[in-house]
């Protein structure tokens, strides 16, 4: 379907909806075979636009759609975002779903005049790396955020410098359990994914395929204090062996007292009271 005037006031009829374009604030377009967005100006009123599985290559010509908060995009041909000049307009967009498309790389400036983007779905795209996901730091008020099955790899820098930088996140999508292509990858250095990412994000309320407790981040506080105890009293045991270690290497370099000295010392005391005695004798028979 090529998107005219004339094709999209036949589906409003069709669709039973306003014949007049601004009073319509839905379009339903997914499965229709669009390859361009284009003679949309129109169609003011819109709120939430539907153009998932189409043939669509590039985000363009919405920049009339001030009102719109959901754009589902799912399911094309998109290669790269262009936010700077597709979404730039867009003041109130709230969803965001690029799922199935081939993204590789979030530009700095996609994302960040999107103050209001609550929900952002990239799963199965080709982000691939942790430097091609720096651009969603540009957009704080993410809640939602699904990156599954984009190759990456979660490592313990990937969730310090990324996920940990996103204050508002809630839910998060990485590992999928179901489907493997393309799937993400636990960094064989990262311990306890879970636990990781869940004290990383203190206001994480859903991770992968299940909501994160109350307890349950209760119980990383708890193990991360258990832990830092531990180390404590680790650090305390090692530094006490040292000392004990230190003193018994001090008493075997100290050089011990020979039988033959002490023989000596003993000949000598003895030689010594003995001219005591003599001098005494002398003195007593001079007096006499």
């Amino acid at each position: 379907m090529e998107l005219t005037k004339k094709s999209l006031l036949k589906h409003c009829r069709e669709m039973n909806m306003y014949s007049t374009p601004e009073l319509n604030d839905r379009l339903y377009l997914h499965q229709k075979g669009i390859c361009k967005i284009e003679n949309l100006d129109e169609y003011t009123g819109i709120r939430v636009l539907w153009l998932q599985q189409n043939g669509i290559e590039e985000i363009e010509n919405l920049h009339h759609l001030q009102q719109l908060k959901h754009l589902y995009l799912n399911e094309n041909m998109i290669k790269r975002i262009n936010g700077a000049q597709s979404l730039q307009h867009l003041p109130d967009l709230d969803t965001l779903n690029l799922e199935k498309n081939y993204i590789k790389h979030i530009e700095t400036d996609d994302l960040s005049h999107l103050s209001k983007l609550n929900t952002l779905n990239l799963a199965h795209n080709r982000l691939c790396d942790m430097e091609n996901v720096r651009g969603l730091l540009r957009c704080p008020s993410l809640c939602v955020l699904d990156l599954r099955n984009n190759n990456l790899e979660v490592s313990q820098a990937f969730i310090h410098e990324i996920l940990s930088k996103l204050p508002n996140l809630r839910v998060l999508y990485l590992m999928n359990s179901s489907d493997g292509n393309n799937e993400n990858r636990i960094s064989e250095q990262l311990k306890c994914y879970r636990k990781m990412v869940i004290a990383k994000c203190a206001n994480l309320r859903h991770l992968d395929e299940r909501p994160v407790f109350e307890d349950e981040g209760d119980a990383v506080m708890r193990g991360a204090a258990e832990a830092l105890k531990r180390k404590q009293q680790a650090n305390h045991a090692a530094f006490g062996r040292l000392i004990e270690e230190a003193k018994h290497s001090k008493a075997k370099t100290k050089p011990p007292i020979s039988d033959d000295k002490e023989d000596d010392d003993d000949d000598e005391v003895q030689s010594s009271a003995a001219d005591t005695d003599d001098h005494k004798d002398d003195t007593k028979s001079e007096s006499q």
